[in-house]
């Protein structure tokens, strides 16, 4: 009798044990949700040159996307150039086997999501998506968009600036990629420096600072077009 009274208690516990265990996993669960990420608003750069940039003889580009992007290894033989900009025709074909415009595009440019011209007082920027084949009315319908930064600044040897993200024309909201590249002329070989790898961001608020030198650099630029170091992050 003593048995068939306390089946029920016991009964009753088990159910209150596995009742209370479920309510602690679902709260523990609940406790333990990764808080997402905020996030990021600006972009800020800090370049420093071995030299005070001179816009008058060197271009200066930030070449950007959301994903890993392709730019010409033969860095010292390339010609460089951006969609929209005027190009040296016979450079272009020198390059591409005689194929035009349609290489650049079919190859590199296809795969940027936009360029930021670095000037005296401000920037300019050129907006992708890019296609992958393109003709020269393609390539001319590419117009830069000058942007009025407040924070942008040349001071001595070091430029710096933060950019609205929303600026950028970006597809995804998760990492930026960039490479920075110095120039002069219009013609074969006119690159004078670039940051030794592709670098990249989270675009998490907060993050911390990425920063770099370009010790690597094979390149023998002009001081003025030399990138010493970088610092960037996202806000």
């Amino acid at each position: 009798m003593g048995f068939l009274m306390t089946v029920p208690f016991s009964a009753k516990y088990v159910i209150a044990v596995i009742v209370l265990c479920g309510v602690l996993l679902v709260t523990g669960c609940a406790n333990t949700v990764t808080k997402k990420d905020t996030l990021g608003r600006s972009f800020g750069l800090t370049i420093t040159f071995k030299s005070s940039p001179n816009f008058n003889n060197y271009n200066y580009y930030l070449v950007y996307a959301d994903k890993r992007f392709i730019v010409d290894s033969q860095v010292a033989s390339t010609y460089f150039f951006i969609p929209g900009a005027p190009y040296n025709v016979t450079a272009v074909n020198n390059i591409s086997g005689n194929r035009g415009i349609d290489y650049m595009y079919n190859n590199y440019f296809y795969s940027w999501g936009g360029i930021i011209t670095l000037k005296e007082q401000d920037v300019s920027i050129t907006r992708g998506p890019f296609p992958k084949t393109a003709s020269d009315d393609t390539h001319y319908g590419y117009a830069p968009q000058l942007l009025s930064l407040n924070t942008y600044s040349v001071s001595s040897t070091t430029l710096s600036f933060m950019i609205p993200i929303d600026e950028l024309n970006l597809t995804s909201s998760e990492l930026f990629f960039m490479l920075i590249t110095t120039t002069t002329s219009n013609g074969l070989g006119n690159t004078q420096d670039r940051m030794s790898s592709i670098q990249s961001i989270e675009l998490i608020a907060n993050s911390p600072k990425q920063t770099g030198n370009n010790n690597a650099s094979l390149l023998n630029p002009a001081a003025a077009a030399d990138i010493e170091s970088w610092t960037f992050w996202v806000q």
